[in-house]
C-alpha cells in the first residue's frame, strides 16, 4: 500500500511541475498576478525644518487611476534623538489634493508638529497613507521609510 502512495505522490509532483512549467512565462520568471487593480500608489520624498524644528514640512509624491476619488493623505513622523523622541502628525483632504486623471505624479506638502519636543536635523521615519475609493471599495495604500530632515 506504501508503494502506490508514494508512486502517486510522484506523479502528482511531476504534473504539478510540468503545470507550472507550461504556464511559466518564456524568461522563466513566474508571475504572479493580484486580481485587484492598483488604483493609487504614495512615496515619502523629502522633510523640511520649519522655524527650527517647531515643525516639519514633508513632501509625499503620489499617482492615482482615473475614476478614483481620493479623501485624504495622512504622514505620520518619528524621530529620536538621545532618550526622547519627537513624533507628530499632520494630514491634507482630499478637497486639497489633485484630482485623479490616470497615473500622472503629484505633488503634497503636508506640514507636522511634533506633540511634545522639536525636531532637529537628521534622520526621521515617515510613514504616508492615502486613502481613496472607486466605483467599489475603498482603500487605503501607503509607504514608509527613513529619510534625513533637513533645514532650507
Amino acid at each position: 500500500m506504501h508503494g502506490r502512495v508514494k508512486e502517486w505522490s510522484v506523479v502528482a509532483a511531476v504534473t504539478v511541475a510540468a503545470l507550472v512549467l507550461a504556464i511559466a512565462p518564456a524568461s522563466g520568471e513566474l508571475v504572479v498576478q493580484d486580481q485587484s487593480p492598483i488604483r493609487a500608489t504614495v512615496m515619502v520624498q523629502s522633510g523640511t525644518l520649519v522655524a527650527k524644528g517647531v515643525a516639519a514640512d514633508i513632501v509625499v509624491e503620489y499617482q492615482c487611476a482615473e475614476h478614483v476619488f481620493l479623501d485624504y493623505l495622512v504622514v505620520e513622523v518619528r524621530q529620536r534623538f538621545g532618550r526622547r523622541v519627537a513624533a507628530a502628525s499632520g494630514w491634507l483632504p482630499g478637497s486639497e489634493l489633485e484630482r485623479c486623471l490616470g497615473f500622472v505624479t503629484h505633488t503634497a506638502t503636508v506640514r507636522v508638529y511634533p506633540w511634545d519636543t522639536r525636531f532637529k536635523p537628521g534622520s526621521a521615519l515617515v510613514s504616508a497613507h492615502l486613502s481613496g475609493y472607486d466605483y467599489y471599495s475603498w482603500f487605503t495604500v501607503s509607504d514608509e521609510r527613513e529619510i534625513r530632515l533637513t533645514t532650507h
